[in-house]
């Protein structure tokens, strides 16, 4: 019963152990890896940041606007801007109709802190927005000269979070499968573990059964002569002055 008990025991605790550092693992690679894309996300945002300053500084590009036009790589490139200025509606591309609207909260708050990161889902579809405070002298139509405005570069974050799912489920099939040979791994060992405990089990069976087998025999051997003896005793008792004449 000990032995039978303590197989499944085992494995259930080798399986439980490596369940916590399978589930430690997967969070900490899915964290880092979120970690990375959030990062060359917003690394790409500054760089379109960058584009729109230089697209603002040349006359003739600015002449272009409003609206804004400041689509990079075509519109199925996920990446767009928008120009804010100060106390007026968002500018926005002219050709195409971009895929979300601005994000106000995140131009309210490029205007305390000069920058902004933030994301937003909308319709099921999670977008970055960094909102910068842009620092070239705007000379556009309807617009007041000197006018401060804020950039706002979006980007789709689809893609990342499809890598991230993908990641996820692929940790997920890996785990099941790293916990069910860690199982069985655990059920071996446990099972080679005992090994000694059911051969010293067996010994012991053994010795107590010879020395039942012992007692049989003795008690069979003894038993002839010890009913002799009480027959004797008993005979000397009925008839003591027969042991005189003995």
């Amino acid at each position: 019963g000990v032995q039978t008990c303590a197989l499944p025991i085992f494995a259930l605790w080798s399986g439980g152990a490596t369940l916590l550092v399978l589930v430690a693992l997967g969070a900490t690679v899915l964290a880092a890896l979120n970690d990375t894309l959030a990062r060359a996300g917003v690394t790409q945002l500054d760089e379109r940041v960058g584009l729109v300053e230089s697209f603002l500084a040349t006359t003739e590009q600015a002449s272009r606007l409003p609206p804004l036009e400041l689509y990079f790589g075509g519109p199925g490139s996920g990446t767009f801007a928008f120009l804010a200025p100060e106390e007026m509606e968002p500018l926005r591309p002219r050709d195409v109709q971009p895929p979300t609207d601005p994000s106000a909260d995140g131009i309210a708050a490029a205007w305390t802190s000069d920058r902004d990161v933030r994301t937003e889902t909308r319709d099921g579809v999670s977008w970055r927005f960094l909102s910068v405070v842009g620092h070239q002298e705007l000379d556009l139509s309807g617009i007041p000269d000197g006018a401060r405005y804020v950039i706002q570069v979006v980007q789709d974050r689809s893609s990342e979070q499809r890598a991230i799912e993908l990641l996820a489920f692929i940790l997920v099939l890996g785990g099941v499968a790293a916990l069910l040979i860690a199982g069985l791994l655990g059920a071996l060992y446990a099972e080679r573990a005992l090994v000694p405990i059911r051969e010293a089990l067996a010994g012991r069976r053994t010795a107590l059964q010879r020395q039942r087998e012992f007692a049989a025999d003795a008690s069979h051997e003894l038993r002839t002569p010890l009913t002799i003896i009480r027959s004797g005793v008993e005979h000397l008792r009925r008839h003591p002055e027969r042991s005189e004449e003995h």
